[in-house]
């Protein structure tokens, strides 16, 4: 699906508060992954939240540098918010370079003195180092 340009699904588990929503942020560095690569985990968050999920698809580095990625990030927020869903209603979610999005997302927002996600579902998935 298309989230005002840019490219998402929807993850959304029996039982989500329709009026909620989690825009999530996909693992990969910002060079790999896509939509489908955090789609289960964005599910399960969502799940657990009692709301929607809604993986966005950001543009790739080195091909899109930064700050391509929160300009992605922001969009799908806009978009969110053209359908309707109210910004305390919208949370943000990330795995990896996707958590970092879900920080700075609001923080950019209220930095440009706008309406951020302010939803009582923030979550920020980060890897551990795999020590040997």
């Amino acid at each position: 699906m298309d989230a005002g340009g840019v490219p998402a699904l929807w993850a959304i588990p029996e039982g989500a508060d329709p009026d909620k929503a989690l825009p999530h942020f996909h693992v990969g560095g910002s060079v790999a992954a896509s939509i489908t690569s955090d789609r289960k985990a964005a599910d399960h968050i969502a799940k657990a939240a009692g709301a929607r999920s809604l993986v966005v698809g950001f543009r790739l580095a080195p091909e899109h540098p930064h700050p391509a990625q929160i300009d992605d990030a922001e969009t799908a927020f806009r978009w969110l918010l053209a359908q309707g869903y109210e910004p305390r209603n919208i949370g943000s979610t990330g795995h990896s370079i996707g958590g970092t999005l879900a920080v700075a997302l609001p923080l950019r927002l209220l930095a440009k003195g706008e309406a951020a996600p302010r939803g009582d579902h923030q979550h920020l998935a980060v890897d551990r180092p795999h020590h040997q």
